[in-house]
Protein backbone atom coordinates (compact mmCIF):
# COMPACT_ATOMS: atom_id res chain seq x y z
CA UNK A 1 0.00 0.00 0.00
CA UNK A 2 1.04 3.11 -0.88
CA UNK A 3 0.52 4.97 2.71
CA UNK A 4 3.27 2.46 4.10
CA UNK A 5 5.63 4.64 2.32
CA UNK A 6 4.26 7.95 3.30
CA UNK A 7 7.36 10.04 5.73
CA UNK A 8 4.16 10.39 8.09
CA UNK A 9 1.80 8.05 10.11
CA UNK A 10 -1.38 7.69 8.33
CA UNK A 11 -4.57 5.93 10.05
CA UNK A 12 -7.99 5.28 8.90
CA UNK A 13 -11.00 4.91 10.79
CA UNK A 14 -14.23 3.44 9.96
CA UNK A 15 -17.64 5.06 10.78
CA UNK A 16 -18.02 2.82 13.69
CA UNK A 17 -14.67 5.00 14.80
CA UNK A 18 -12.30 2.15 14.89
CA UNK A 19 -9.28 1.98 13.35
CA UNK A 20 -8.97 -0.24 10.64
CA UNK A 21 -5.53 0.52 9.35
CA UNK A 22 -2.58 2.20 10.40
CA UNK A 23 0.52 2.33 7.74
CA UNK A 24 4.35 0.82 8.57
CA UNK A 25 5.67 4.90 9.84
CA UNK A 26 2.83 4.15 12.64
CA UNK A 27 4.11 0.55 13.65
CA UNK A 28 8.37 1.49 13.07
CA UNK A 29 7.23 4.41 16.05
CA UNK A 30 5.15 2.10 18.11
CA UNK A 31 7.18 -1.07 18.16
CA UNK A 32 3.51 -2.23 18.31
CA UNK A 33 2.17 -5.17 16.13
CA UNK A 34 -1.11 -3.97 13.50
CA UNK A 35 -3.47 -5.78 15.62
CA UNK A 36 -2.51 -4.22 18.81
CA UNK A 37 -3.95 -0.65 17.35
CA UNK A 38 -6.70 -1.60 15.70
CA UNK A 39 -9.74 -0.97 16.65
CA UNK A 40 -9.47 1.93 19.56
CA UNK A 41 -5.55 0.35 20.21
CA UNK A 42 -3.99 3.24 19.32
CA UNK A 43 -5.56 5.31 22.07
CA UNK A 44 -3.20 3.16 24.60
CA UNK A 45 -0.27 5.27 23.18
CA UNK A 46 -1.35 8.57 23.87
CA UNK A 47 -0.06 9.71 27.46
CA UNK A 48 -2.84 9.62 30.03
CA UNK A 49 -2.89 13.16 30.74
CA UNK A 50 -3.91 13.28 27.12
CA UNK A 51 -5.92 10.74 26.49
CA UNK A 52 -9.36 11.87 27.56
CA UNK A 53 -9.19 15.03 26.02
CA UNK A 54 -8.03 13.76 22.31
CA UNK A 55 -10.66 10.73 22.68
CA UNK A 56 -13.04 13.41 23.18
CA UNK A 57 -11.78 15.49 20.01
CA UNK A 58 -12.15 12.49 18.35
CA UNK A 59 -15.56 11.32 19.43
CA UNK A 60 -16.87 14.59 18.61
CA UNK A 61 -15.29 15.22 15.01
CA UNK A 62 -17.57 11.61 14.38
CA UNK A 63 -20.74 12.73 15.39
CA UNK A 64 -20.65 16.34 13.68
CA UNK A 65 -18.14 14.49 10.47
CA UNK A 66 -16.07 17.58 10.80
CA UNK A 67 -12.06 17.95 10.47
CA UNK A 68 -10.24 17.88 13.39
CA UNK A 69 -7.03 18.74 14.53
CA UNK A 70 -5.31 17.40 18.35
CA UNK A 71 -2.03 17.92 19.86
CA UNK A 72 -0.88 15.11 21.80
CA UNK A 73 1.90 13.08 23.32
CA UNK A 74 2.39 9.85 21.94
CA UNK A 75 4.93 7.18 23.06
CA UNK A 76 7.76 5.40 21.54
CA UNK A 77 9.06 1.98 20.88
CA UNK A 78 11.58 3.07 23.66
CA UNK A 79 9.21 4.44 26.14
CA UNK A 80 10.02 8.33 25.34
CA UNK A 81 7.49 10.77 25.16
CA UNK A 82 6.51 12.58 21.50
CA UNK A 83 4.97 15.37 20.77
CA UNK A 84 2.13 14.75 17.47
CA UNK A 85 -0.21 16.82 15.29
CA UNK A 86 -2.77 14.45 14.40
CA UNK A 87 -5.13 15.87 11.54
CA UNK A 88 -8.72 13.64 10.81
CA UNK A 89 -11.13 14.84 7.55
CA UNK A 90 -13.70 12.68 6.98
CA UNK A 91 -14.09 10.32 4.30
CA UNK A 92 -17.28 10.63 1.60
CA UNK A 93 -18.09 8.46 -1.04
CA UNK A 94 -20.46 10.45 -2.59
CA UNK A 95 -23.28 11.74 0.03
CA UNK A 96 -22.23 8.50 2.60
CA UNK A 97 -19.60 8.73 5.17
CA UNK A 98 -17.31 5.73 5.80
CA UNK A 99 -14.89 7.40 8.34
CA UNK A 100 -11.69 9.18 8.56
CA UNK A 101 -8.41 9.40 7.59
CA UNK A 102 -5.59 11.01 9.09
CA UNK A 103 -2.02 11.86 9.70
CA UNK A 104 0.50 12.79 13.07
CA UNK A 105 3.08 14.87 12.03
CA UNK A 106 5.89 14.76 15.18
CA UNK A 107 6.47 18.20 16.11
CA UNK A 108 8.61 17.66 18.93
CA UNK A 109 12.17 19.12 17.53
CA UNK A 110 10.08 22.11 16.37
CA UNK A 111 8.20 23.03 19.03
CA UNK A 112 11.83 22.48 21.44
CA UNK A 113 13.65 24.67 19.01
CA UNK A 114 10.22 27.46 18.83
CA UNK A 115 10.29 27.53 22.76
CA UNK A 116 14.54 28.70 22.89
CA UNK A 117 13.19 31.36 20.08
CA UNK A 118 10.52 32.85 21.68
CA UNK A 119 12.44 32.67 25.15
CA UNK A 120 15.23 34.34 23.81
CA UNK A 121 12.98 37.06 22.24
CA UNK A 122 10.82 37.36 25.07
CA UNK A 123 13.68 37.74 27.68
CA UNK A 124 14.42 41.36 26.85
CA UNK A 125 10.98 42.47 27.28
CA UNK A 126 10.01 40.83 30.29
CA UNK A 127 13.38 43.26 31.91
CA UNK A 128 11.39 46.24 30.49
CA UNK A 129 8.13 45.17 31.58
CA UNK A 130 9.29 44.60 35.08
CA UNK A 131 10.88 47.68 35.46
CA UNK A 132 8.51 49.80 34.21
CA UNK A 133 5.52 48.22 36.61
CA UNK A 134 8.76 49.01 38.97
CA UNK A 135 8.92 53.03 37.92
CA UNK A 136 5.25 53.04 37.77
CA UNK A 137 5.02 52.06 41.97
CA UNK A 138 7.60 54.60 42.70
CA UNK A 139 6.42 57.52 40.32
CA UNK A 140 3.01 56.93 41.68
CA UNK A 141 2.88 60.69 42.37
CA UNK A 142 3.89 61.40 39.47
CA UNK A 143 2.48 64.23 36.87
CA UNK A 144 0.06 63.22 34.08
CA UNK A 145 3.18 63.15 30.66
CA UNK A 146 4.93 60.25 33.38
CA UNK A 147 2.34 57.99 33.58
CA UNK A 148 1.15 58.39 29.64
CA UNK A 149 4.95 58.01 28.87
CA UNK A 150 5.32 54.85 30.79
CA UNK A 151 1.75 53.46 29.94
CA UNK A 152 3.24 54.01 26.15
CA UNK A 153 6.13 51.54 27.52
CA UNK A 154 3.86 49.06 27.92
CA UNK A 155 1.64 48.99 24.99
CA UNK A 156 4.93 48.74 22.91
CA UNK A 157 5.89 46.07 24.89
CA UNK A 158 2.60 44.09 24.20
CA UNK A 159 2.83 45.20 20.40
CA UNK A 160 5.94 43.29 20.64
CA UNK A 161 4.91 39.95 22.22
CA UNK A 162 1.92 39.99 20.01
CA UNK A 163 4.69 40.03 16.73
CA UNK A 164 6.78 37.62 18.21
CA UNK A 165 3.49 35.26 18.62
CA UNK A 166 2.49 35.76 15.21
CA UNK A 167 6.06 35.41 13.56
CA UNK A 168 6.55 32.38 15.25
CA UNK A 169 2.60 31.28 13.96
CA UNK A 170 1.30 29.98 17.84
CA UNK A 171 -2.01 30.49 19.31
CA UNK A 172 -2.59 30.86 22.75
CA UNK A 173 -2.71 27.25 24.21
CA UNK A 174 0.55 26.52 22.25
CA UNK A 175 2.05 29.70 23.82
CA UNK A 176 1.61 28.61 26.97
CA UNK A 177 3.61 25.22 26.01
CA UNK A 178 6.25 26.43 24.51
CA UNK A 179 6.65 28.88 27.75
CA UNK A 180 6.09 26.37 29.79
CA UNK A 181 8.90 23.88 27.71
CA UNK A 182 11.96 26.92 27.47
CA UNK A 183 11.72 26.31 31.34
CA UNK A 184 12.52 29.38 33.10
CA UNK A 185 10.42 31.81 31.24
CA UNK A 186 8.01 32.62 33.93
CA UNK A 187 6.16 35.16 31.64
CA UNK A 188 3.56 36.10 34.08
CA UNK A 189 1.85 39.02 32.61
CA UNK A 190 4.74 41.00 33.43
CA UNK A 191 7.38 40.11 35.94
CA UNK A 192 9.91 37.51 36.15
CA UNK A 193 9.79 35.62 39.37
CA UNK A 194 13.30 36.74 40.18
CA UNK A 195 12.40 40.34 38.87
CA UNK A 196 9.08 40.49 40.60
CA UNK A 197 11.01 39.67 44.28
CA UNK A 198 13.33 42.35 43.65
CA UNK A 199 10.29 45.12 42.40
CA UNK A 200 8.41 44.15 45.49
CA UNK A 201 11.43 44.48 48.09
CA UNK A 202 12.29 48.30 45.91
CA UNK A 203 8.67 48.70 46.52
CA UNK A 204 8.42 48.18 50.26
CA UNK A 205 11.71 50.44 51.11
CA UNK A 206 10.00 52.81 48.99
CA UNK A 207 7.07 52.64 50.72
CA UNK A 208 8.55 52.66 54.47
CA UNK A 209 10.55 55.76 53.42
CA UNK A 210 7.92 57.89 52.02
CA UNK A 211 5.89 56.71 55.66
CA UNK A 212 9.20 57.48 57.28
CA UNK A 213 9.01 60.84 55.64
CA UNK A 214 5.57 61.79 56.37
CA UNK A 215 5.65 60.87 60.34
CA UNK A 216 8.81 62.58 60.87
CA UNK A 217 8.14 66.21 62.90
CA UNK A 218 8.92 69.37 61.41
CA UNK A 219 11.43 70.45 63.59
CA UNK A 220 12.72 74.05 63.37
CA UNK A 221 16.02 75.27 64.03
CA UNK A 222 17.67 74.56 67.55
CA UNK A 223 17.23 77.82 69.56
CA UNK A 224 20.48 77.65 70.80
CA UNK A 225 21.81 77.79 67.22
CA UNK A 226 19.75 81.54 66.58
CA UNK A 227 21.22 84.32 66.24
CA UNK A 228 19.31 87.64 66.98
CA UNK A 229 20.91 91.02 65.56
CA UNK A 230 21.70 91.54 70.15
CA UNK A 231 23.54 88.81 70.02
CA UNK A 232 25.62 89.40 66.74
CA UNK A 233 26.13 92.95 68.24
CA UNK A 234 27.33 91.46 71.53
CA UNK A 235 29.47 89.03 70.19
CA UNK A 236 30.98 91.77 67.58
CA UNK A 237 31.34 93.82 70.87
CA UNK A 238 33.42 91.10 72.97
CA UNK A 239 35.24 91.07 70.14
CA UNK A 240 36.74 94.50 69.88
CA UNK A 241 37.23 94.48 73.19
CA UNK A 242 39.63 91.44 73.04
CA UNK A 243 41.32 93.04 70.21
CA UNK A 244 41.92 96.60 72.38
CA UNK A 245 43.28 94.56 75.13
CA UNK A 246 45.70 92.60 73.08
CA UNK A 247 46.89 96.12 71.82
CA UNK A 248 47.37 97.40 75.45
CA UNK A 249 49.41 94.50 76.05
CA UNK A 250 52.20 95.09 73.02
CA UNK A 251 52.33 99.03 73.97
Amino acid sequence: MAADHAPVMIWLAGADRKCVYVNRMWLEFTGRPLQAELGFGWSENIHPEDRARVLETYERAFEQRTAFEARFRLRRRDGAWRWFDDHGVPVLNERDFEGFAGSCTDVTDRDEFLGVVSHELRSPLNGIKSWTHLLENLLADAQPPVHRALAGIMIGVDHQVRLIDALLDVDPAQARMLRGSAGALHWQKGLSMTDRKSATQEKAESDKRRANERERPQRGPDPDTLEGPGDRHEAEGESDAGDAVTRRGEL
